[in-house]
């Protein structure tokens, strides 16, 4: 891939990240990160019945603090309730409220089926290979990361 189409990828993930600034008004306290927190546990829920910090970790690739800090705040708003196993003190399980139930209901499913319509004239295969292609970059990226060292200053 030559230089200039890698800077047309990297300008699309930064339009991209733009995204979840154009979601509708959230409830005050609420960031476009724990809506994705909520997708994830309903998603697991789904998936596994009870839903561990760990499993939502892991489903959205990132390191367990990160999430615990985003359910702890989630927890303050009172969109999740988090437990201590009774036999593993080391387990803590997640479940959403029912507030946080709403905000799934409207910020991921009922904004899902609205894109959905929205996007309804994008070829499904188009879709599916952006979605892939993306998916095949990051996981790339993250299993060899680039690293740019100096190499000596050089005089001016």
């Amino acid at each position: 891939m030559n230089t200039m189409l890698t800077r047309r990828l990297l300008d699309a993930f930064h339009d991209a990240g733009s995204v979840s600034e154009l979601m509708p008004p959230l409830p005050e306290g609420m960031t476009a990160q724990y809506v994705h927190v909520l997708d994830a546990i309903a998603q697991v829920e789904r998936e596994k019945g009870r839903v561990r910090v760990s499993d939502v970790a892991h489903f959205l690739h990132v390191k367990s603090p990160g999430i615990t800090r985003s359910l702890q705040a989630m927890e303050r708003l009172g969109a999740v309730e988090r437990e201590r196993d009774a036999g593993d003190r080391r387990v803590v399980w997640i479940a959403m409220t029912p507030l946080g139930q709403d905000w799934y209901a409207r910020y991921v499913v009922r904004y899902h089926e609205a894109l959905s319509h929205l996007l309804a004239d994008i070829p499904e295969e188009e879709a599916k290979t952006t979605a892939d292609t993306i998916e095949k970059i990051i996981l790339r990226m993250r299993e060899h990361p680039i690293t740019l060292e100096e190499k000596g200053k050089t005089e001016q």
